[in-house]
């Protein structure tokens, strides 16, 4: 089948004219002229045969070198199949070489200094040279954070070309208030004064002043005299002396301790300044040692008055900040700045995230409210309602009424206990409560219905009258005495909504130190397994301070905030009802406290059971759906815990961290996007990648920068005009992102959905998707099963959901979902011009007079059945019986990728099968074509059936949703099937292409990132 083969040029038919020279003779009428005449019309048939075989014999040679070029692509295409089994058993030796024990623990030699800095050298490459990003190392066991932190500088602390490029052309035309550096230097040696210059000197900002405070003003001044760093912006000042004023538009930054500035600290902090308006900003910083080298980072949470983690420095801005240095007091004490600030101002202070300051000595980080008890007489105190409910487990119920009557110190006449019995059989915990119920200990309420932890409490909290209402679970006992005390001395605060404490197992490490959102994708307790002592990262488990959320194991709140918000969630039975109530709470602008203090010992889920079966994982999973939609940014970015801290295991590393680059965000300012187009495969054949080199190169061509990413395969697309990246994994995909400063990533297919676990709000996630068939229609049910687990989970976190077609937005369950439909008018379109290729391939396939029926797809074993080639066989056998006459007309034909096995089977069932075929064979096959048929049990969008009607075919298929979206007929009975391709082929007419243009979709695609990344209105 050749797309340049033409019709054999005809051969004259025409005898030489007889006689000499050429002239024409008379011939006389008589029998040697009749026989002449004859003698003539014989050698006129003769050669009329010879141009027959002559003509036959070009045919057949044709068709034999059609059929040679089919079987040597087979033949390539089976080598191919065998050296990707040998890829793949390679890649299964070398991941059980990676999953062993030797290959664990030689991980910190592999990690060496040559191989970071060929990580730099390829991670600073400007965008449209950035090639190949290596592989990110994963250690088991985890490697701390000391041991990671230089890698991590490396990555995400080192400031490219473009970034430093970004930076000053922002600055350029950036109106940010000038900065006045307040710096204690006080005893610090020379060698620190110097620094501090040098790096005040280094600053992209350069709006800026500064006053050192240095112990001996003329030793100061002798020596920046003597290392030329003089300069006129820079004053240096005896601590006591009042020193200069600042200017009244100035912000002004106090650090208290000897260090270095990054050099775009003060851009940050200005920067943030002004978008935030906040009155404080404050910065994350790190520790120089003695060699230059950094170490222990300090990516602090957000402030909070119990815990005040100010670190090294604060920029207090124009508003409310003292005018001289003299206005300050007690000077040298910044967390006392900062709160006296705040009393004029009190909005939270805006954090800038970014390692700001180099400290030569960490600053001490200390809570203030550690012990802090009710105020006022005890007979004062707030009146507390204690709910609990159970059912059955006098075993745990039992202690923890008892725990809670007998160690409790807390006025009796100032708390009540209240249980909800959910139904309970036995007869020794019935009696136990009975007997507390008639003593007046306890009250009861009943309610037998299937349990709903959010509706115990609420109706508990309805037939109570606590102004504090304390929830906590029957699997609990009092560790320490004043657990009352401590939380209603946090609850009874105006702005706190939700107060929890520190719980313990029974081994005294801490099971519950407050709650982290959005690790794994969902949440997680911090400082787990920790001993109840042990400070935890920054002192964070020794010290009290506002947190985003608290387990419902004990917790306490207000009754006005708990009414305020609705109480408990009853859509959540079991789980996130109390992280949902925190989030609520937040939502009303309040804070929740977490008490460093270890209150209570905790069973955990010992009365429910753990989530170990199918059936308690399913509904885990559509409870932390329903929460997740309800806050999808918190779940993204915990406001309370550092985006440069990982989202896979609290308070290790981010790899990569989530923060806003304001540079970036300057660049978006013009209006062209940097996205990264994700996709598992890029191969040509395969109907994703059609899709994705569509919208790239449209992207493309709209003026934005477009980053194609995933592995490498053999014959990929181009993507002309964008970048190509290669790697193998989501994480991969997103320290790209961060690197690269990628606005946008938009994900085609797994694995590469689960990138959205690594990226917080900065860099925007869009989910197109293309649908997956039902696990139950392959062999390999259970793993696919796991992967549309995942693929719905991180769905859930994606910032815009669109899909290919009706059908698979249907299929996805998720009602946020949009539609982009596709386009056709890529695909070859039938024309008058290609009848005579028609003709050519039919006589080359000796079909002239046959009823073609072409189904195109691939029929590998694995597949066969998902594709409905059976079907496609039983409509044929079934045609062959109810219409044998007509059948006797019918060719049908697949064309498909499979091996030689997959071609031999098929062509024992009946059909005539082209594997592996060009783009020209394929075309072919569709001019050669009379009638399409294709009967998939699944499609997200049938490309097949899409250039069959390109072509001007008429279909028959299977029906499904996606292909009751075409303008062809649709049936799943066999004999309706069959007696359309009879009906239809009956009533054949000429062929008209029939297309859909691609250009309304990609101008709607363009139009929604535009309003996602830029803002721009639809």
């Amino acid at each position: 089948m050749n797309n340049n083969s033409k019709r054999p040029e005809s051969q004259s038919t025409q005898s030489e004219p007889l006689g000499g020279e050429g002239q024409a003779q008379p011939h006389a009428a008589g029998p040697d002229s009749l026989d002449d005449v004859e003698h003539l019309r014989a050698a006129l048939q003769a050669a009329r045969q010879t141009i027959e075989q002559l003509r036959r014999a070009n045919e057949e040679a044709r068709t034999a070198r059609w059929r040679a070029e089919v079987q040597q692509q087979g033949r390539q295409a089976e080598r191919l199949h065998a050296l990707q089994d040998l890829v793949e058993s390679q890649a299964h030796t070398i991941n059980a070489l990676r999953a062993s024990t030797s290959w664990r623990i030689t991980r910190p030699l592999r990690d060496s200094s040559a191989w970071l800095s060929r990580q730099k050298t390829a991670l600073r490459r400007r965008l449209p040279n950035a090639g190949d990003l290596p592989l990110l190392p994963h250690a088991e066991p985890r490697l701390s954070m000391a041991q990671r932190y230089p890698e991590w500088v490396k990555l995400f602390d080192t400031l490219s070309a473009e970034d430093i490029e970004l930076i000053q052309q922002h600055l350029a035309g950036a109106a940010l208030h000038p900065v006045h550096v307040v710096w204690q230097l006080n005893e610090a040696p020379v060698a620190d004064v110097l620094m501090a210059i040098d790096c005040l000197q280094a600053q992209y900002l350069q709006t800026w002043s500064a006053t050192l405070q240095v112990s001996d003003e003329a030793l100061a001044h002798a020596a920046v005299r003597a290392h030329q760093r003089d300069d006129a912006r820079i004053s240096l000042a005896t601590r006591n002396a009042p020193g200069p004023a600042w200017s009244n538009d100035a912000s002004v930054l106090f650090i208290d301790r000897a260090g270095s500035l990054a050099p775009h600290a003060l851009y940050l902090l200005a920067e943030a300044a002004g978008r935030t308006q906040a009155s404080v900003v404050l910065g994350d910083e790190d520790v120089l040692d003695t060699h230059g080298e950094r170490h222990s980072p300090r990516f602090a949470p957000r402030y909070s008055r119990e815990l005040p983690t100010t670190g090294s420095l604060a920029l207090l801005t124009a508003r409310t900040r003292p005018s001289t240095l003299d206005a300050l007091s007690p000077a040298g004490s910044l967390p006392h700045l900062v709160a006296s600030q705040l009393e004029q101002d009190a909005r939270a202070p805006a954090h800038v995230p970014f390692v700001l300051f180099h400290a030569r000595l960490a600053p001490p980080l200390q809570g203030t409210e550690n012990d802090a008890l009710p105020a006022g007489e005890p007979s004062q105190w707030p009146f507390i309602t204690i709910i609990i409910p159970t059912r059955d487990r006098f075993d745990l119920m039992g202690p923890c009424l008892t725990s809670i009557l007998e160690q409790t110190d807390y006025p009796r006449d100032r708390y009540e206990i209240v249980v909800v019995d959910n139904g309970s059989v036995e007869t020794e915990l019935l009696e136990h409560l009975d007997a507390l119920e008639q003593a007046g200990q306890i009250r009861v309420i009943k309610d037998p219905r299937k349990f709903n932890y959010a509706r115990l409490n609420n109706i508990a909290v309805a037939a109570s009258e606590g102004e504090l209402l304390a929830f906590v679970n029957n699997d609990i006992v009092v560790h320490d005495a004043l657990w009352l005390q401590r939380l209603a001395a946090q609850a009874v605060k105006p702005d706190v909504g939700v107060v929890g404490a520190k719980l313990l197992y029974p081994d005294l490490t801490v099971q519950h130190g407050g709650v982290v959102l959005g690790i794994q994708g969902v949440a997680a307790h911090a400082h787990h397994n920790l001993e109840a002592s042990a400070p935890g990262y920054l002192g964070l488990s020794v010290n009290t301070h506002a947190i985003s959320a608290i387990t419902g194991a004990c917790i306490m709140v207000r009754r006005e905030v708990f009414k305020a918000v609705g109480g408990f969630d009853e859509k959540l039975a079991v789980a996130f009802n109390d992280t949902l109530l925190c989030m609520d709470v937040l939502a009303k602008g309040l804070r929740n406290i977490y008490v460093a203090q270890p209150l209570l010992i905790h069973y955990e889920s010992k009365t429910r059971g753990l989530d170990d079966n199918e059936a308690k994982r399913a509904m885990f999973r559509r409870e932390s759906r329903y929460a997740r939609s309800r806050y999808r940014d918190l779940f993204k970015e915990d406001p309370y815990y550092s985006p440069n801290l990982s989202l896979e295991h609290a308070y290790d590393l981010a790899f990569p961290p989530r923060q806003f680059k304001p540079w970036h965000a300057f660049r978006r300012s013009a209006g062209r996007m940097r996205l990264l187009l994700l996709s598992v495969t890029h191969q040509i054949g395969h109907g994703v990648p059609v899709v994705l080199d569509i919208h790239a190169r449209y992207l493309a061509q709209q003026g934005h920068e477009v980053i194609v990413g995933g592995p490498r395969g053999k014959h990929d697309f181009d993507y002309p005009g964008c970048t190509r990246v290669h790697f193998e994994t989501p994480e991969e995909a997103a320290v790209y992102a961060n690197v690269h400063g990628v606005d946008c990533v938009v994900m085609h297919s797994p694995p590469f959905f689960s990138t959205m676990r690594w990226l917080g709000p900065q860099i925007k996630t869009v989910v197109y998707d293309h649908g997956e068939p039902p696990p139950d229609l392959f062999p390999d049910a259970s793993a696919r099963r796991h992967q549309l687990i995942e693929k719905d989970f991180c769905l859930q976190m994606a910032d815009a959901l669109y899909a290919n077609s009706q059908a698979t937005r249907d299929e996805s369950g998720h009602a946020r979902m949009g539609v982009i439909p596709l386009g056709n008018t890529h695909l070859a379109q039938w024309n008058s011009s290609m009848q005579t290729r028609r003709d050519d391939v039919r006589r080359g396939l000796e079909l002239e007079d046959k009823v073609v029926v072409l189904n195109v797809c691939r029929f590998h074993q694995g597949e066969r059945f998902y594709k409905g080639i059976d079907d496609y066989c039983t409509v044929k056998d079934r045609l062959e019986t109810e219409f044998p006459e007509e059948a006797s007309r019918f060719v049908f034909v697949l064309v498909g990728k499979g091996d030689p096995d997959d071609v031999e089977e098929m062509e024992n069932r009946g059909l005539r099968v082209f594997a592996n075929v060009s783009d020209a064979q394929m075309l072919d096959m569709y001019c050669c074509a009379d009638l399409y048929a294709n009967f998939s049990k699944w499609e997200g969008y049938n490309l097949g059936i899409g250039q069959a009607l390109a072509m001007g075919l008429e279909v028959v298929a299977s029906d499904i949703p996606v292909h009751r979206s075409f303008p062809i007929y649709t049936s799943s009975m066999v004999f309706e099937q069959v007696s359309k391709l009879v009906e239809l082929e009956a009533a054949r007419s000429p062929r008209v292409a029939r297309a859909t243009p691609w250009e309304p979709s990609l101008a709607m695609l363009s139009a929604e990132l535009k309003a996602l990344v830029l803002g721009h209105p639809h």
